[in-house]
């Protein structure tokens, strides 16, 4: 038996679209439930209008919320869950002319895993193109200011640390209905010699201060550490410069190696391996 996750099913009108104008059609209604038996499952439930009905079913190990904006800030949108009794919110991401839907999952752990989920809604129908992790207040972020909204993909590294995870970031723009990753966003400038002096402070800094405050040996912390700066390279487009910066940390060579080989067995496990390689190509 399906039971109502959220005590309304809205009616969307032009009005609950945001940023944009009204479209006439379709005027869908949107519902999102969770299943008495197993509370995981979750259905997203779409009329349109015309008597077609569509829905997806997902897990979300605790709860799922539609959400709405909290605050307005430069080019970030701050993200609140939907109260009851509120209409659900079109957004318009892309200025494409298309409208999206936003869900946010919760994990139940005390730090999450928090995860959004981004609908999409056009003439052929709708589809989920995102699911990504996200904060316990998700935001939408405008990272070169054009006007529509990018994503960011994460990808886990293995660590030396045990609280700690280094995570290689890739940014995701919106290109013939899927979020992939754009080369002009992530290809990042190289280190200039003030950017080295300025990470080699940082390094000595993070080397003390977590070193002092954990049970993690020190050899631990400062591999923690050159590990995530390289993953940083790599995902910037940089990777030329990863001998430099093991070198100006002055970081054990023979280690340093070996973090280079593991990184690079990593990475393969990525969706966007071929892309972050291209990235490095020239």
């Amino acid at each position: 038996m399906i039971t109502v996750f959220h005590p309304f099913t809205a009616i969307l009108f032009c009005a609950s679209l945001l940023m944009t104008g009204c479209t006439p059609s379709p005027q869908y209604r949107v519902s999102l439930q969770r299943n008495h038996d197993d509370g995981f499952l979750h259905t997203l439930w779409v009329h349109d209008g015309t008597g077609n009905v569509s829905s997806l079913e997902y897990y979300a190990y605790v709860s799922s919320y539609l959400l709405k904006p909290l605050e307005y800030r430069d080019d970030v949108i701050k993200l609140e869950w939907l109260d009851a009794g509120e209409e659900p919110v079109f957004f318009d991401l892309f200025r494409n002319g298309k409208r999206y839907l936003l869900i946010h999952d919760f994990g139940g752990g005390k730090y999450g895993p928090y995860h959004l989920r981004v609908i999409e809604f056009d003439a052929d129908g709708w589809r989920q193109i995102y699911y990504g992790p996200t904060g316990e207040i998700p935001r939408l972020d405008d990272v070169n200011g054009d006007g529509r909204f990018e994503f960011r993909h994460f990808d886990d590294f293995s660590t030396p640390l045990a609280t700690m995870n280094p995570c290689g970031v890739l940014v995701l723009a919106y290109s013939n209905g899927k979020l992939m990753p754009d080369r002009e966003l992530n290809k990042k400038m190289p280190m200039t010699s003030e950017d080295l002096s300025a990470l080699e402070k940082k390094y000595n800094k993070f080397i003390h201060e977590f070193g002092y405050a954990s049970s993690d040996n020190g050899e631990d912390v400062k591999a923690y550490f050159v590990k995530e700066t390289l993953i940083g390279l790599l995902y910037g487009g940089n990777w030329h410069q990863r001998d430099q910066v093991i070198q100006y940390l002055k970081y054990n060579p023979a280690s340093g190696e070996q973090l280079k080989t593991k990184i690079l067995e990593e990475v393969q496990a990525s969706p966007y391996y071929v892309f972050i390689m291209n990235l490095n190509s020239q």
